[in-house]
């Protein structure tokens, strides 16, 4: 808890062993935030279309309106939700990569599809004012994981496609 979640508008990485069969379902593996005004939402997650994902988004603090929205929906060659143990990260470097999260899957890029953010993913602050979850859902944290999940580390740095691996290996 304290500073060392507290993302703010910097770089963060988040890596797990995750292993699911559970297909067309909603897979939390970490998120944090809520949909409150002023709040901004991070999520590790694989899709109901059964593809990994890492988004983010903010909320103004004025009217709660939707506001940013930093996507990294990249799909992957192959689902990992084969019943075997697989290495996932989402990597945020806010600089190189226009804040647009990007996805690692058994030590290797993921990404095979598209990545979008409707503007101001650098900007977007990731506090720790909310709950981190593993395993369930934050904004709706009813919805959990089917399967399990194993050495999630968090780092308040972006890591490289090198340090990726290697932590794979």
């Amino acid at each position: 808890t304290g500073a060392a979640l507290d993302f703010g508008t910097g770089d963060f990485s988040i890596e797990a062993w995750v292993s699911t069969r559970a297909r067309n379902a909603w897979q939390p593996i970490v998120s944090n935030g809520s949909r409150g005004r002023g709040h901004g939402v991070f999520s590790l997650a694989i899709r109901p279309e059964n593809y990994l994902a890492a988004t983010y988004d903010w909320n103004r603090p004025d009217d709660g309106a939707h506001q940013y929205t930093g996507r990294g929906a990249e799909l992957l060659v192959r689902p990992i939700n084969d019943g075997r143990w697989h290495h996932v990260a989402a990597v945020v470097d806010r600089e190189h990569h226009r804040g647009i999260p990007r996805l690692y899957v058994d030590g290797r890029d993921a990404a095979l599809g598209s990545t979008s953010s409707s503007g101001g993913a650098k900007d977007i602050r990731i506090t720790n004012a909310d709950p981190l979850f593993v395993g369930a859902d934050s904004p709706k944290p009813s919805r959990f994981f089917k399967g399990s999940i194993d050495e999630v580390r968090i780092y308040k740095r972006a890591l490289t496609a090198a340090e990726v691996r290697d932590r794979y290996e």
